[in-house]
């Protein structure tokens, strides 16, 4: 998609967003929590100082609660749409720790890189180039986080086909996807499927973290590292 796409859904974006995901029974709120809850589980410790980059930010919400549960960290918000970084500002509310940029930073390593749903709205061919800049920018023992729909889950190829700013959008298979971060010099240093069980089963979600081997879930996250 192009950057007047962006900004032409920025102003309804909630909007189309939580139309698309009724199926689920859940708003969006509930799935940045549970990618706040994964970062948390899995990449980032509470009382760390590090720089944290939210790849592709949107609207900015899963980058403010990193900002807000990672007080001693310093969290940048970057996309494309100049639309969506001027309501991620005027949403920032005197929280020191977050910025929102237009702008990838050359001159500062990060430590962490989050890339939420953001690949399948790019190209194919280039998403390699997109993958090494972001390692570029990356720390020696920084790590890249990916969070895709996952291909193989029925509801989510729905999502995505019912969704308008996801009209040109290719989802991301998670072995090709593989392959593309061994050939930047990344490798994975863990994999999850995420998102097992739709709200009127939400007595089942307690079990959700023994089942990320599995590839039913709606959708999947990668952690990269150099190799």
């Amino acid at each position: 998609m192009t950057i007047i796409d962006f900004n032409k859904f920025s102003h309804n974006y909630s909007q189309f967003l939580n139309a698309s995901i009724k199926i689920s029974g859940e708003r969006e709120e509930y799935f940045d929590k549970y990618k706040l809850n994964c970062l948390k589980q899995w990449v980032i410790g509470g009382d760390e100082a590090l720089n944290i980059l939210d790849f592709g930010c949107g609207l900015g919400r899963l980058t403010r609660l990193l900002a807000e549960s990672f007080p001693k960290s310093k969290v940048t918000g970057y996309d494309i749409s100049f639309e969506s970084l001027k309501e991620a500002r005027e949403r920032k509310i005197d929280i020191g720790n977050l910025r929102f940029i237009e702008h990838l930073p050359t001159s500062e390593s990060q430590h962490i890189i989050i890339v939420a749903n953001v690949f399948h709205h790019i190209l194919p061919q280039e998403r390699t180039s997109i993958l090494s800049k972001l390692k570029s920018i990356m720390k020696p023992e920084g790590k890249i986080v990916v969070f895709e729909h996952n291909p193989l889950n029925p509801l989510s190829r729905r999502v995505v086909k019912n969704c308008p700013y996801d009209a040109d959008a290719q989802m991301v298979w998670p072995e090709p996807f593989k392959k593309m971060v061994e050939r930047c010099g990344l490798k994975v240093i863990h994999k999850c499927y995420i998102v097992f069980f739709p709200r009127f089963l939400k007595f089942l979600r307690g079990i959700e973290p023994y089942l990320g081997f599995l590839p039913f879930g709606a959708q999947y996250f990668f952690i990269l590292g150099r190799s």
